[in-house]
This record gives C-alpha cells, sequence and structure tokens, in this order.
C-alpha cells in the first residue's frame, strides 16, 4: 500500500542526501521529502530519525548561500512533525550557535526556524533556551544596518519566548532598555522593543529590572517624538503595574510628574489600573500567548507547502490519466537502438507522475534529472500505476 510506496521513495531520496557526489541534486531531495511528508503529517514519523539527520549532513556539504534553503526545509519539517520531532532536534540547535549568524537572509531564516519550533514545542525549549537566546541577542547586538531589520526580525522571536526567560532577564532586559534611546534608535525599533518588553513582563518576574524599565520610560515618555509611542510607554508602564502590584507606588510620584510635565492628561488604562491598585482590585492578568510573524518563503508552513492534491482524509488523490500512460508507453517510434534509453525515461517520469502515490509523484521533477532515482523508483512506480489501471 501507500506505507510502502513512500518507504521506496525516502530510501531513495536519502541515498541521494548521503551522496556526496550527488550534491547538485540535494536540494531537490529534501525539498520532495518536504513534498512527501505534508500530506502524510503524523504519518512521517517513522522516517523522521533518518531524515533530520540526512537534511543537516546536506546542508554541512553545501555552499554557504544555501544554508538558508535548509533551514527554511527544516522549518518546514517542524511545522509538520510538530511535537513528533522532538526527540531528533539536539542537532538542529547546533544551528543557533552565536558564532554562526551568516548572512542578514540566513539569520531572518534562522529566526523563522526558532519561532516555528515555538510553535511546534509550545514554547518549551527546554535546555535548549540557553543556546537560543544568545544568538538572538548575538542577532541584536551585531546588528549594524541603517534599518535595524535583523533587529525587528529578532524581537518579536524574543517575545514568543518570554514564558521561557525567568533566569535569563539579565541577558536579555539590558539589550532591551538599551533599544529604548530615541536619540540613536529607529521609532519602529523602540516600539518593537516596548512590545518585547511588556510581553516579559507580563510572563515572568521582572521585579529585579523594574526601576531601570521604570526610568527608562519616564526617561522616553519625557522626549517622545510622538503621541504615539508616549502611549506604548505608558501601556508597558501599566503592565509592570499589574505584576507589581503595591510594589509599583514607589514609581507613581515619578511617573506622574513626568506625564504631568509632558501635558499627557488622559491614558485611561494607566489612571484606571491606578484606581484599582489603591482599592486593592488589580488582579495580573495571564499573559497572552505570542504567535509566531512568519514572513517570507520561510513562512509557508506544511500546510501551505505545496501538498500535491491533498485530500480529506491526509492522502493526496489522483487517477491515472490512463491515455497519458498509453502514449508514453507506446514503443511504435522505436525503430533504434539509442531511442530506448529516452523511451525508457520518458517512461518512468510519466509512470511517477501518474502515480497515485503521493509520494512517488513527490520524485516525479527530480527523477527528470537522475538517471539512479529513475531506476530506484521505476518498479514501483509501475506496480502503483499497473494496480489501478482498468481491467
Amino acid at each position: 500500500g501507500n506505507e510502502y510506496y513512500t518507504e521506496v521513495s525516502v530510501d531513495a531520496l536519502l541515498r541521494i542526501l548521503h551522496d556526496r557526489s550527488d550534491t547538485k541534486y540535494h536540494k531537490e531531495a529534501a525539498q520532495a521529502l518536504i513534498f512527501m511528508f505534508a500530506p502524510l503529517q503524523t504519518g512521517c514519523r517513522p522516517f523522521l530519525k533518518t531524515v533530520v539527520p540526512a537534511i543537516l549532513r546536506a546542508m554541512d556539504a553545501a555552499a554557504a548561500g544555501d544554508r538558508e534553503f535548509y533551514i527554511i526545509t527544516l522549518g518546514r519539517l517542524v511545522s509538520i512533525a510538530r511535537q513528533l520531532i522532538r526527540p531528533y532536534l539536539q542537532p538542529v540547535f547546533r544551528l543557533f550557535a552565536a558564532d554562526a549568524l551568516g548572512s542578514e537572509r540566513q539569520q531572518t531564516a534562522s529566526i523563522e526556524l526558532i519561532e516555528v519550533l515555538a510553535e511546534a514545542l509550545s514554547g518549551d525549549f527546554g535546555p535548549h533556551i540557553a543556546t537560543v537566546l544568545p544568538f538572538l541577542i548575538a542577532v541584536i547586538d551585531r546588528d549594524g544596518s541603517e534599518q535595524h531589520q535583523p533587529t525587528l526580525r529578532a524581537l518579536p522571536a524574543l517575545q514568543i519566548l518570554s514564558p521561557s526567560l525567568e533566569g535569563y532577564l539579565f541577558l536579555v532586559m539590558p539589550r532591551l532598555i538599551a533599544l529604548l534611546d530615541i536619540a540613536t534608535t529607529p521609532i519602529g525599533v523602540v516600539e518593537a522593543a516596548l512590545k518585547c518588553i511588556s510581553s516579559i513582563v507580563a510572563a515572568v518576574n521582572s521585579g529585579s529590572f523594574a526601576s531601570r524599565i521604570v526610568l527608562t520610560l519616564v526617561r522616553l515618555l519625557q522626549c517622545s517624538p510622538t503621541q504615539a509611542l508616549q502611549t506604548a510607554a505608558i501601556d508597558v508602564l501599566c503592565t509592570l503595574m499589574e505584576q507589581l502590584q503595591d510594589e509599583f507606588t514607589l514609581f507613581m510620584p515619578t511617573i506622574s510628574a513626568a506625564m504631568k510635565k509632558r501635558g499627557v492628561a488622559d491614558h485611561p488604562r494607566y489612571e484606571r489600573y491606578s484606581r484599582l491598585l489603591f482599592s486593592g482590585r488589580l488582579v495580573p492578568k495571564d499573559p497572552q500567548r505570542v504567535l509566531p510573524q512568519m514572513q517570507g518563503d520561510a513562512g509557508q508552513t506544511a500546510a501551505s507547502a505545496p501538498a500535491l492534491g491533498q485530500s480529506g482524509d491526509g492522502l493526496a488523490k489522483q487517477d491515472v490519466d490512463v491515455m497519458q500512460l498509453r502514449r508514453a508507453w507506446s514503443t511504435k517510434q522505436q525503430m533504434t537502438k539509442d531511442g530506448w534509453a529516452p523511451w525508457m525515461r520518458g517512461f518512468t517520469c510519466e509512470l511517477l507522475m501518474q502515480s497515485p502515490s503521493p509520494a512517488l509523484r513527490a520524485c516525479s521533477n527530480l527523477a527528470g534529472d537522475h538517471p539512479r532515482l529513475r531506476s530506484d523508483l521505476f518498479n514501483a512506480a509501475f506496480v502503483s500505476c499497473w494496480t489501478v489501471l482498468p481491467g
């Protein structure tokens, strides 16, 4: 059945990924595996043990410019396998070594992989948080670009990791506070940093950084060029008030003086929270879960990758085009010895394209260029089509 065809197809593609002489076909082989697994969903479980190391090995053999592709491919595989991939992630997390930042595009792909992992693992990175965090911080620290695009991609990922940052605030918070300097940081980055700080404050005990956060926000309030930025800064103070409760009253005179000086006459949320705090009725809310900010090609999850005619039961269905197969297997035009090789190539490719097995069909494009893959899959493709031909 379909399980057999999937096993044969995966084995044939792994042979290509394991063969250093087939390096130029590695990307297509990895892509075929993703196309194959997309309709399988949890059915890909038996193959993860061999496929994850094979993709990583292909990445090691690839040119530096191709690393981005493999990181994106791993992200799509994680999106498909979700929790099932957890036992095979140890080598994946090595990709986030802080000294392996790579190009800006590669950084973006790596950050999106972190977001996909967070979604798949429900934010539970376990001990791997100690690897992921320094990577994100290194992206921010080494961002010398004018528009700070790498930083703008790293901050939402830090937001997603907020619930896991207990014990790591000493690494994260000083960097975020430094980004609130409106004199040296673009407004868009300041706004993103405020969102990130708000998420962290809501998720973990940030009391040890409370005074630094408040004083920085007060300075921001005093020199903010826009009302929107003022409002965003006060919103963070509201979140901090929720978490600190009575301890926050120490900062309120300073905050009130800064608001009065800047003419901030009305901030309904701050006023309401203040009243609730003094009456003992301000209750901290459970933090909202931050969802991944998927972008570009790397943002294509398994669901958006071509699923080869996926049907409701998770397996792609396709009727065999008998007329097309008959044209392919016709030997009427074969008059010379040299004509049989291209005939066999065309017949095998047509069998793969017409196969009712989604796994075999996923290999059809690569098979057109790879003789050994055609040879490996011919028997399975022939049988898969033969068994469904009308009597």
